[in-house]
């Protein structure tokens, strides 16, 4: 549906920058081998994955943030990120006294033994170009790179699952976030402690934190009252606020129902701000003899 488009490598990201100002294609897709090259030559493991490894995962999230934004309409791009295998994390064993014959590539080899400790993939069999012999544990017959004490880093080419299942994500520069349906009820007596019942439903694919709740009609709620709560994406809740003094209804208020307005404000995952004002069906019973309309300073 998209068509074909160009391939562009660490060294082309200059002809990247550009066709993505010109809009050139429908399908950008830049081949970095910046992680893989780390793990290819770096020898100190620790340091690799505490420092190296979130340096250059870094830095490139600002390669891709910034080819993002030479787009002319940024918020119709998706990104989509991926790799064209796993890769085993830590120290490896290195597998010594391996069989004769076989051409090895990492924690695989090119042939057929009958080694217990190998597992034999057939090419007729699998549909692959030759047997491949694949160590049946976490041990590596080669690498490119090795620590001090000769221990491999960084190797691949075996069947474990952090080197042959793939992640892909797909993102946007701009996330459509659902709106927040907030509710609002209580009943109680004018000028007594009681409390409120807030309706919290959230229909987003992530949870809300860091809430907030503003009643304009609640004088203790007037400037913030946190919520020490998370509301799970997808989920609906029901929070008890406790009220120091119910209000009073004003003067020649028909009927025991105050209709109360604010607004409860929240993070989306702890990340990006959101706000959501009170259904407008929210209000308070108020239970009180009357109101005179008659103020005690009337009389002095």
């Amino acid at each position: 549906m998209m068509g074909i488009g160009k391939r562009y490598t660490d060294r082309k990201r200059d002809a990247l920058h550009r066709d993505m100002k010109q809009n050139a294609h429908q399908l950008y897709c830049w081949d970095t081998d910046k992680l893989d090259h780390l793990y290819h030559t770096e020898q100190g493991w620790e340091n690799l994955y505490q420092v190296q490894r979130p340096h250059v995962l870094e830095g490139i999230a600002r390669e891709i943030e910034y080819c993002v934004q030479q787009h002319p309409n940024p918020e119709h791009l998706k990104i989509v990120i991926a790799s064209d295998h796993g890769q085993m994390i830590g120290e490896a064993e290195h597998l010594s006294n391996c069989p004769e014959g076989l051409e090895l590539k990492g924690r695989m080899a090119i042939g057929k033994t009958d080694d217990p400790r190998f597992v034999v993939l057939e090419a007729e069999r699998y549909g692959l170009p030759h047997d491949l012999s694949i160590v049946r544990g976490a041990a590596c017959l080669n690498a490119f790179s090795y620590t001090e004490k000769k221990e491999i880093i960084g190797s691949h080419g075996g069947l474990f699952p952090e080197e042959v299942v793939v992640g892909v994500s797909v993102l946007c520069p701009f996330t459509a976030r659902l709106s927040v349906q907030v509710t609002c009820q209580g009943e109680g007596n004018s000028g007594q402690s009681g409390e409120i019942t807030l309706a919290i439903d959230n229909s987003n694919t992530v949870p809300l934190t860091q809430l907030c709740l503003y009643i304009n009609e609640l004088n203790d709620l007037k400037t913030g009252y946190p919520l020490n709560i998370k509301v799970p994406a997808g989920q609906k809740v029901l929070v008890e606020v406790p009220i120091a003094n119910y209000p009073e209804l004003p003067p020649n208020h028909e009927g025991n129902q105050l209709a109360i307005t604010g607004e409860l404000k929240f993070q989306f995952a702890d990340v990006e701000a959101g706000t959501a004002s009170l259904d407008p069906q929210s209000l308070l019973i108020v239970k009180q003899l009357f109101s005179s309309g008659l103020d005690i300073d009337d009389f002095l």
